[in-house]
């Protein structure tokens, strides 16, 4: 068994590689393969999230990288994964530095993120027995690192990686933080459902009622 490290969650992102670079991000499909990190095994069944980023500056954006586009996907039985060239909206189809993100999610499993102080490969996950309050920050960081904060209505092809973090977060529960941590997805769900503003009032009402 390797030895695994810790670090903040807001260096995920960087450990999910860079799968393309084109003048286009909408010139070529995505696919590849999930595999386990220790076994080397195809790991079937694991969603996938690809997020078509760039360089903002020039379009109305302060400047930094942004999503523009998500897509989600499920690998098959041989941890494959293919995701067609999407459409990719008109301002942005010739954005500045496109680059691919793939974040990868299974029940059971967790991102191999850093080993050893080096980052790991992208496309792989580590299967782990964690405790609750572990789970929930694995779950949460999923959350955070899909977030496409321009994909417009296109955000909603996370739904069914949201939902299927929601219904493992459910299954950790153990204490009343975890809780608050499964109303958080599920508060990312109701908010492409029903909207910003229900979605939050139903988020602090269940927050204030907790016991």
């Amino acid at each position: 068994m390797r030895k695994l490290g810790k670090y903040p969650w807001a260096l995920l992102l960087f450990t999910a590689l860079i799968l393309q670079t084109a003048c286009s991000p909408a010139s070529q499909p995505v696919e590849g393969v999930i595999t386990n990190y220790e076994t080397g095994e195809p790991v079937p069944d694991a969603y996938v999230a690809a997020l078509w980023t760039g360089t903002a500056g020039g379009l109305g954006h302060g400047g930094g990288a942004i999503c523009f586009h998500v897509e989600v996907t499920k690998t098959d039985e041989n941890g494959r994964y293919h995701i067609p060239a999407p459409e990719i909206r008109p301002e942005y189809a010739n954005y500045p530095k496109p680059r691919i993100l793939i974040i990868s999610y299974k029940q059971g499993y967790r991102w191999a993120e850093w080993v050893n102080g080096v980052p790991s490969p992208w496309d792989q996950l580590i299967e782990t027995d964690e405790t609750s309050e572990a789970r929930m920050h694995s779950l949460h960081d999923v959350i955070k690192n899909t977030h496409c904060d321009q994909a417009g209505d296109g955000d909603k092809n996370l739904l069914p990686l949201y939902e299927a973090l929601y219904a493992d977060a459910e299954q950790a529960v153990k204490t009343k933080e975890d809780k608050k941590y499964s109303y958080f997805i599920l508060n990312q769900i109701e908010d492409q459902t029903l909207g910003g503003e229900e979605a939050l009032e139903r988020y602090y009402e269940r927050t204030r009622n907790l016991r």
